[in-house]
């Protein structure tokens, strides 16, 4: 099971089709009461899985847009290294795919911004002094800041490529809408980086 495979459908499923009545927590691990054996074969029909669901999509849809907005107020502190290579890269494409959009142009250079510069820091934050285990007693609560991290990774690539996530991700298709809202703020940001 590969690692784009694991995340919001997971969670909700093993909430959702637990064979045992267990204690249902939220995201920051405070206990809200059995969960019971869900007799639907759709875990959403469960109205706390359902409202999680929604919480969830909302707090991934508005912390990518604060990092947008972050990131994109800050390119001149971006580092040069990044900007020129993001602007190399960009040359290259025009140069190879002659013809293309600049949208499709934007969103690979997007892709090797995102990959390569700003998702190193929710994907390996130890790396950037933040020790996650150290930080919540609760493991629990620190395994769910790990996934957490993870998804919002994956939304603001998704984001900064300006493509809607597919049929491997259709608990994050919801946010399909709100990445197309988010084309014209993402191509100015990107044009600037380069």
């Amino acid at each position: 099971d590969d690692v784009e495979s694991r995340g919001l459908g997971d969670v909700y499923k093993r909430q959702a089709y637990d064979d045992t009545d267990r204690d249902y927590f939220n995201d920051v691990g405070e206990k809200l009461g059995p969960v019971k054996k869900n007799k639907s074969s759709n875990p959403f029909d469960d109205e706390r899985v359902a409202a999680q669901f929604v919480n969830n999509s909302t707090e991934l849809r508005s912390t990518v847009q604060d990092i947008l907005r972050i990131v994109s107020s800050r390119v001149q502190q971006i580092p040069i290294s990044v900007r020129i290579i993001c602007k190399e890269y960009f040359n290259a494409l025009k140069v190879h795919f002659p013809g293309e959009s600049e949208r499709f142009y934007l969103s690979c250079v997007g892709e090797i911004f995102s990959k390569c510069y700003i998702s190193k820091f929710f994907l390996m934050p130890e790396n950037f002094g933040v020790n996650i285990e150290s930080a919540y007693e609760n493991p629990y609560i620190s395994d769910r800041v790990k996934q957490n991290l993870f998804e919002v990774a994956k939304v603001f690539n998704q984001v900064i490529l300006m493509r809607a996530f597919g049929k491997n991700n259709l608990l994050l298709q919801p946010l399909n809408e709100y990445i197309e809202d988010c084309v014209s703020q993402v191509r100015i940001f990107l044009r600037e980086l380069i």
